[in-house]
């Protein structure tokens, strides 16, 4: 805004009324001690960086004017002027705070923002000779270095661009300038290849002898995707650990077609064709049974590995110590008798040429020892191989004799007659987790336990019944690996090592090798770490492993269920439960689990149906749980095509100075009245939270029913013995046409995301401010116009009285409820309706905005069942243990509670969870009074205000499917209870009122709320109470009155206060009642026309203490049950 004078006269220009394009115009974001670059200012090195992110930061708050000069300071307006002054000083705060410190002490006293910013560019706004040959050599002698190519390359783009914006190059479309482009890149690409490893040399040599040459980005694509492919087929090194058998079998292995060398594959070592430089023999050495070329280095694979060690270790897991370890392990010569270690290669006891055996190790029973690297030797005095390569003693203690008799724990089995161990023999090991490697005596099946019972010293194959053995039993033990075959597995598909987890053995299909499970049964949050086996963190296999006296034991002597006792720990895996049983309650190891809470044997067959579909079906909360689902994907394209045919935006460009709200996508399901699915609904919802009052909306409304309307015409309909039957809109929100200008961010998924233009909206849409009054006005011109007439006391309720016919249509956004006496008459407005706005019948009325409605014997429940049982799900809090009442009678948290007590860190999780709880309420009055308890400290929660919402919930796990009921009355007459509790606020000293207001029977209205101002008596409290419930009650006889509902007067109003009632029927005016005057005056002229007739009542009868307080058990009980509460899910006992 250069000049914001005002041209018309006026001398005072409202702040507020800014314009959110003027650069005068401060957001509360904009704050003085703002950091808006990531770079301070040091000097001529980083002046052009630092101001070009300076330019941007500015330009983007719409503030660059005020150091360019553009904006002027309006000296006619005085408030206009104060404004300017107080927006520089602010830009040059944000100049001030993005420079070093000495550069902030030579500016700290000036005055303007555009002085501070021109003097920096006098000053360091200067490019010499000097600052271009340390940029150009550091371009030039950059090098990856091992690094990243990504890294690298980003890098060298970084100076790149300094460079270019050093030089400043004058801009031109000749064919000069392109030529000079063309040079810069080949200079460019040129610098990229000289820099990277030799590693790539193949690659660099493949672009370069290209025709054309490429880019330098196409070029580094192609080096990242070498650099990738080298990553993924290196692989994980594994350890192996190998058994040899006594076999006389000669290793005859047949001759394998040999195909050429790999022509783009070129070795910078040795220059030959077919390997790169990492898999060189020449520098890891010759494989055993290969023969080196002519030419070739003979002998030399250990000297050059040590002379090139460097190079190897890049890519080796091991440190230089270790590698040189291991080369003096391999050059020392051992005497004749020592046997060949399995630290080294697999077959080096072989012939290399004909494959015979040439040595074998020391042997005991016709088995070979293992792990002769594990075990200490005279030659490394005293040390083993293991100790010297790793630098640390190896673990023994879990080798168990092989061949013992075992017992492994039987975990599966719930048949408590039947044995606790499996008879069992160990055979080996596994080196992909902890594990033994037994064979079954009795189920002749070999698999992996950890909870083992050894007595090593019986050997059930010694005995001379061996050969009575079942036939499927292998005749000789060479036949199974003492260790497992199966490799070390990847983080991609490993086993996780839990420490906790279960001790089920893990069975073998198909012989030795173990199955490796797919990737996806790897939890995400299971860190993958291959140990050795430590028995101390093992199961009771390394405690007190008892001996038996002898050698020979049969099958009978040993009894399983005389094993172990495993001391069990929990696991910390996560147990999921089989598809098959996903529809149905399981007895589970919780103490306090849903099915001793819920059970749906009590409900009728109708309702069974459908709340099990209820339970089957989740709603997704994200596009990409959507997007999966071939069915929510249908449901989207629809609702794109309806948007599309009501030309509800156009596409295009975005104004300067504004900012397009955003959007997302809701998804509900909707379901008939006999449970089965309608059809899944997406909704594209505007997010009009971001629009902002005279901009883009003016006037809003809400049409929305009232809940007490809702139950109130339930009521009725009960009463009458009336059918509710349930609309659904198809599109509610694209009838309406919208005059402002309104600009929201395009759809997830439905268009590019380089697009860059907006949609702008014509026609109304979910969420935004003004959508609903547009609909609203456009439903209510169709009604009136076919006879139906709006209520005054509730907007959303529209009603039809001729002669005979009366019918009532509740309207709460999109979804309608209809109830009459006249089905034709119903007919007729849904047809009317559907052929208006594509209107979608549901049929007899079950699910009403998370509401289950469910009929049983003549009597309509109102139930949230669904909705508490997903609270608890998503706290945590479906295993809890129930309590009783929702707060305790002596919960009172004082001022110097609360201080003692830490702010919660996660303010928006609490309120989140009040929120649900607010909701909850809707047809739970029980909890209404804790809800308005906790509702007080949204703004700044305390531990202990979490810890009674958390309370809550397991008040809430007891009961998760009770509702509010509604039964046939003998009379439709108001009545209603008033009740407070003086001074229950310890903070504030203020009451709290609470009241509820019956229909007949059924109970239709309550609050629980804090008085706004401080009662001086209990009595003057209580009086406030009575009024609040006297104006409910006036309201609800206005809103029968235009039901052609008739009231029975007086309406009788029950508390429990000899002196509030005294007040009410007392006409003479008292001095103590002066400072309520106008309650008093309100409801003394309603009891002296007979409209209310305020009764006394026992504090033992008094429904309204409820609302205003914690109560004990039993009385708690007794209220609900008198409120209408039943739990018409409760397990029969």
């Amino acid at each position: 805004m250069s000049d914001k004078g005002d041209s018309s006269g006026s001398s005072q220009t409202l702040i507020s009324k800014l314009d959110i394009g003027d650069p005068l115009f401060l957001h509360p974001s904009d704050s003085s001690s703002l950091t808006i670059v990531g770079i301070k200012l040091k000097g001529t090195e980083n002046y052009r960086v630092w101001s070009s992110a300076m330019k941007l930061a500015l330009e983007a708050k719409n503030k660059f004017g005020f150091i360019d000069g553009k904006c002027k300071k309006n000296t006619e307006d005085e408030v206009l002027s104060s404004q300017w002054d107080r927006c520089n000083s602010v830009v040059l705060s944000w100049l001030l705070n993005s420079v070093s410190e000495e550069l902030y002490l030579g500016q700290v006293f000036s005055k303007l923002a555009s002085d501070v910013w021109t003097d920096l560019k006098e000053t360091y706004d200067k490019v010499d000779g000097s600052i271009v040959y340390d940029l150009y050599k550091k371009i030039n002698c950059i090098t990856q270095n091992g690094s990243s190519v990504s890294e690298y390359y980003h890098k060298l783009n970084t100076m790149w661009k300094q460079f270019d914006a050093v030089l400043q190059l004058p801009s031109c479309s000749c064919q000069a300038a392109k030529d000079y482009n063309d040079f810069s890149t080949l200079i460019k690409l040129m610098q990229f290849l000289m820099g990277l490893d030799d590693v790539y040399h193949p690659v660099r040599t493949n672009l370069l002898t290209r025709e054309p040459l490429p880019s330098v980005k196409v070029a580094f694509s192609i080096v990242s995707r070498e650099e990738s492919h080298r990553n993924s087929s290196v692989g994980t090194k594994t350890q192996n650990v190998s058994f040899v058998s006594k076999t006389g079998q000669n290793f005859e292995q047949k001759r394998k077609e040999v195909r050429g060398p790999n022509p783009n594959f070129k070795c910078t070592h040795c220059n030959k064709l077919g390997h790169t430089v990492d898999r060189c023999y020449e520098l890891v050495g010759f494989p055993s049974g290969s023969k080196k070329k002519p030419g070739g280095q003979s002998g030399k694979s250990v000297s050059n590995s040590r002379t090139n060690m460097s190079s190897v270790i890049a890519g080796s897991p091991f440190s230089p110590e270790q590698v040189a370890k291991l080369l003096s392990l391999v050059n020392e010569k051992t005497s004749s008798d020592a046997q060949p270690s399995n630290m080294g290669g697999a077959n080096q006891h072989m012939d290399s040429k004909s494959g015979r055996i040439l040595v074998t190790g020391k042997q005991d029973n016709g088995l070979y020892f293992i792990n002769k690297g594990l075990l200490p030797s005279s030659v490394l005095l005293g040390k083993s191989p293991y100790e010297l390569v790793f630098g640390f003693k190896p673990s023994l203690a879990h080798f168990r004799v092989f061949g013992c008799l075992c017992f492994s724990t039987i975990l599966n089995d719930s048949d408590k007659l039947s044995f606790n161990a499996e008879k069992c023999v160990l055979i080996g090991y596994s080196n992909v987790k902890k594990g033994y490697k037994l064979w079954s005596l009795d189920n002749k099946r070999e698999f992996f336990s950890r909870d083992v019972k050894f007595y090593e010293s019986v050997f059930p194959f010694k005995s001379e019944r061996l050969s009575n053995l079942d036939s499927s039993f292998p005749t000789e033990l060479n036949h199974l690996n003492f260790f497992d075959n199966a490799e070390i597995l990847t983080v991609s598909s490993a086993v996780p090592d839990d420490e906790e987890g279960s001790h089920k053995p893990y069975e073998v299909s198909g012989g030795d090798q173990q199955p490796v499970p797919s990737t996806s049964a790897v939890p995400e949050n299971v860190n993958v770490d291959h140990q050795h086996f430590d028995p101390g963190t093992g199961s009771s296999s390394s405690e007190g492993c008892g001996r038996a006296e002898g050698t020979s034991v049969s099958n009978e002597e040993v009894n399983p269920s005389e094993g172990t006792s495993p001391s069990f720990r929990r696991s910390s895996r996560k147990s999921v439960l089989p598809k098959r049983f996903e529809n149905y309650v399981l007895n589970s190891k919780t103490k306090y689990s849903l099915n001793k809470v819920v059970s749906y044997s009590c409900l009728s067959v109708e309702n069974r149906c459908f709340t099990s579909t209820l339970n089957k079906t989740i709603e997704p909360s994200t596009y990409e749980e959507a997007a999966s689902d071939p069915r929510w994907v249908e449901a989207m394209n629809k609702e794109m095509d309806a948007l599309f045919r009501n030309n509800t935006w156009i596409l295009a460009d975005l104004p300067q100075g504004r900012k397009p709200i955003g959007c997302k996508w809701v998804y509900r399901v909707k379901y008939r009245s006999n449970g089965e699915i309608e059809r899944f609904k997406a909704r594209l919802v505007a997010k009009g939270f971001n629009q902002r009052e005279g901009l883009d909306f003016g006037e809003t409304f809400s049409p929305v029913v009232k809940m007490v309307t809702v139950r109130t015409v339930i009521t009725l309909a009960v009463f009458y013995g009336w059918s509710l039957y349930q609309l659904d809109v198809d599109n509610a929100f694209l009838h309406g046409t919208i005059s402002e200008d309104v600009y929201m961010k395009l759809p997830q998924g439905y268009y590019s995301k380089s697009e860059t233009k907006v949609c702008k909206l014509v026609k109304s849409l979910y969420g935004l401010k003004q959508a609903p009054r547009k609909w609203n006005e456009r439903l209510t011109s169709v009604l009136i116009k076919n006879g139906y007439v709006q209520s005054k006391c509730d907007h959303s309720l529209f009603m039809m009285s001729k002669s005979e016919i009366t019918v009532f249509l509740l309207v709460y956004v999109d979804d309608i409820v209809i109830t009459g006496n006249s089905e034709v008459e119903i007919k007729r407005i849904k047809h009317i309706l559907h052929e208006t706005f594509r209107i979608k019948d549901l049929g007899i009325l079950k699910y009403f905005l998370g509401i289950e409605v469910l009929y049983e014997n003549k009597t309509v429940c109102l139930s949230q069942r669904k909705y508490c049982l997903e609270l608890l799900s998503e706290f945590g809090y479906l295993g809890c243990k129930p309590v009783s009442v929702p707060i305790e009678q002596s919960s009172l948290i004082t001022s110097k509670l609360e201080k003692n007590q830490q702010d919660l860190k996660n303010i928006t999780g609490f309120q989140k969870l009040i929120g649900k709880l607010i909701y909850l309420s809707l047809t739970r009055p029980d909890i209404s009074y804790t809800v308005q308890f906790l509702s007080q400290f949204m703004h700044k929660p305390k531990e202990v205000h979490l810890n009674l919402a958390l309370r809550l919930l397991r008040y809430l796990k007891r009961n998760p499917g009770k509702g509010l009921t509604f039964k046939k009355s003998n009379k439709l007459n108001l009545y209603g209870f008033a009740d407070s509790d003086w001074a229950k606020c310890l903070s504030t000293r203020k009451s709290v009122t609470g009241f509820c207001i019956f229909l007949g029977e059924c109970l239709v209205s309550w609050k629980s709320k804090k008085q706004s101002t401080v009662s001086r008596s209990t009595a003057e409290a209580e009086y406030r109470a009575m009024c609040s419930a006297t104006c409910e009650l006036m309201w609800l006889k206005n809103l029968l009155f235009e039901l052609n509902v008739d009231c029975q007067l007086p309406m009788l109003l029950n508390c429990d206060s000899q002196a509030a009632l005294s007040i009410a029927a007392n006409p003479v005016f008292h001095e103590r009642t002066k400072h309520f005057e106008l309650d008093l005056h309100f409801l003394r002229e309603k009891v002296a026309y007979g409209i209310i007739n305020p009764v006394k009542v026992d504090s033992e009868n008094q429904l309204a203490d409820i609302f205003t307080k914690g109560l004990s058990v039993d009385q708690h009980e007794v209220f609900c049950e008198k409120l209408g509460l039943v739990d018409l899910f409760k397990p029969v006992e």
